[in-house]
């Protein structure tokens, strides 16, 4: 017989743990499903560091009392201003054992409608009756590959969410094909050449600043890491200068 429940919960990662938190706070019977913080374990780049400042990289709880000064705390230390990714995925395990320690790890693999609920199936087979469910997968399932590289081996065309070891491409020749935040965060990760999708991304324009605006393009002297103006503008205090996303060195127009 389907267990039931109030509301499902799918992923355990920051949103998917925050949303559980606040409605465990209202009263309401939640069941989450899915490894705490997976993509973040398992979808990004060992060494990346977090593009949030740090006021945006807390993970919101309903009194304000799990946030990054409160971990530290716990720790007994300072954590950096610019999150290392290992960093981030401890506070979110700290946080799911505060918030939501009761956490089932199975994934959910369809859902399906039910008279007046919703059926929620696992990976084992078993099925959960709920009234509402809220999805909280993140960008998981949603890597987007050209056509022209469908028929190519997986190992010679990965996905920017596949490269988790950026030590693997150390020595070789590598094209990033595309202009948006994953390409230039893998470019980041000292990839040698850089491709939008029609034409070599050397350009004025980058598919992720605001409003498609034209953006500067330079290299930064101290660690040679190619830098758009948008990425850390404001940190500098001057129009014509960017930080380093790899160094946080200004490299200015004059300089």
């Amino acid at each position: 017989m389907a267990q039931t429940c109030r509301i499902v919960v799918i992923g355990a990662g920051p949103h998917g743990l925050s949303v559980a938190a606040h409605l465990r706070d209202a009263g309401l019977e939640v069941r989450v499903f899915g490894e705490v913080m997976e993509f973040w374990r398992r979808g990004m780049p060992a060494g990346m560091l977090l593009r949030s400042e740090r006021a945006g990289s807390h993970i919101a709880d309903p009194h304000a009392a799990l946030t990054l000064e409160q971990y530290e705390a716990d720790l007994g230390t300072r954590l950096p201003d610019r999150m290392p990714l290992q960093d981030f995925v401890a506070y979110g395990v700290w946080y799911q054992r505060k918030a939501v320690p009761e956490v089932d790890p199975r994934r959910v693999v369809r859902i399906e409608p039910d008279s007046e609920r919703l059926r929620v199936v696992l990976n084992d087979g078993e099925v959960v009756r709920a009234e509402r469910v809220v999805v909280a997968t993140g960008l998981e399932g949603f890597a987007a590959r050209p056509a022209a590289f469908a028929g190519l081996p997986p190992g010679l065309t990965p996905h920017a969410s596949e490269l988790q070891d950026p030590s693997s491409c150390k020595g070789l020749n590598v094209a990033v094909v595309g202009a948006g935040q994953s390409a230039w965060s893998s470019q980041r990760f000292s990839m040698r050449r850089v491709l939008r999708s029609k034409s070599w991304c050397g350009g004025r324009q980058c598919n992720f600043c605001p409003g498609g605006s034209s953006c500067m393009i330079r290299r930064c002297g101290s660690c040679s890491i190619l830098l758009v103006s948008w990425d850390r503008l404001a940190s500098t205090g001057s129009s014509n200068c960017l930080v380093c996303s790899a160094c946080y060195r200004p490299v200015c127009n004059d300089g």
